[in-house]
């Protein structure tokens, strides 16, 4: 059954990057010293074929206890907090997420939908993913991808993990408006100051709750061979997107210099140096 089939997958995200066509952007290269646009979530999405269910984000940060988290229950976070120097999805906590985690929440969505707990995971050949999987829990097969087929097969790849960091910046944009408009207002600047791990946490979980289940299951089509009607595609959301981050950016942040060329390019430097290292402990 669809709802039973599943596939995750990781990604990394710059929590504070900006365009280099804004002026947050210029001035933090004009500062000396630790840049923070260079430090990286490494985040794990995942959901079902149909569409009806998304795994709670897995989210590994560099410091296990960040100030921004001081006196917040881990726990009670919308996303699954790790950590580790490296900010490094490893295939101890891969298996740790696996056991504890995915196993326990998809037997939860299979009992009030009324369907035995069978699940296939469909995972690619990355480093952190442990060959071991299928045999930690017989409810569970894991299958994995041919090695090198990612960018073409990983439904996650699909348009989903770029529109899912498109409403990541949108979220980033909105806050940002509200924080320095009205009563109280922050300049750009000191907004950015101020922006910090928890409010990035919360724009992750605000951005993969809006990444609709039509998307989720069109995002199969190339692994299945199986065409779907599904309208609009993650393509077209991701399109649409990035012109709402430019509308913001130019219209009510003053970000002049910024366009949807500058807004993908930004988007897409969240693949740099991420994901390329082995994973293997």
């Amino acid at each position: 059954m669809d709802q039973q089939v599943l596939n995750a997958g990781e990604t990394g995200l710059f929590w504070k990057r900006m365009s280099t066509r804004t002026y947050l952007s210029m001035n933090e290269k004009s500062q000396t010293g630790h840049r923070v646009s260079e430090e990286r979530f490494t985040l794990l999405l995942g959901g079902n074929l149909k569409g009806d269910f998304k795994l709670k984000p897995m989210l590994v940060y560099q410091s296990r206890f960040p100030r921004a988290l001081k006196g917040c229950r881990q726990g009670s976070l919308p996303v699954i907090f790790r950590a580790n120097k490296k900010a490094w999805l490893t295939k101890a906590l891969f298996e740790e997420w696996f056991l504890n985690h995915f196993c326990p929440t998809v037997q939860k969505y299979c009992k009030p939908n009324n369907i035995a707990f069978k699940a296939l995971l469909v995972l690619d050949n990355a480093p952190s993913h442990p060959t071991n999987l299928g045999q930690l829990n017989e409810n569970v097969k894991v299958t994995f991808m041919p090695p090198n087929t990612t960018a073409l097969l990983q439904p996650m790849e699909q348009g989903i993990i770029a529109t899912f960091k498109a409403y990541c910046l949108r979220e980033t944009f909105a806050q940002a408006l509200a924080r320095t408009t009205g009563e109280g207002a922050l300049s750009s600047l000191e907004f950015w100051r101020k922006y910090n791990v928890k409010n990035a946490i919360e724009n992750v979980h605000h951005a993969w709750q809006e990444v609709p289940g039509s998307s989720m299951r069109s995002a199969w089509s190339s692994i299945l061979r199986r065409r779907t009607a599904e309208q609009p595609g993650s393509s077209a959301l991701f399109r649409a997107a990035v012109e709402q981050i430019a509308d913001l950016g130019t219209k009510k942040l003053g970000f002049s210099d910024l366009d949807a060329a500058n807004i993908e390019e930004l988007l897409a430097s969240h693949g740099e140096n991420c994901l390329t290292t082995t994973c293997s402990t």
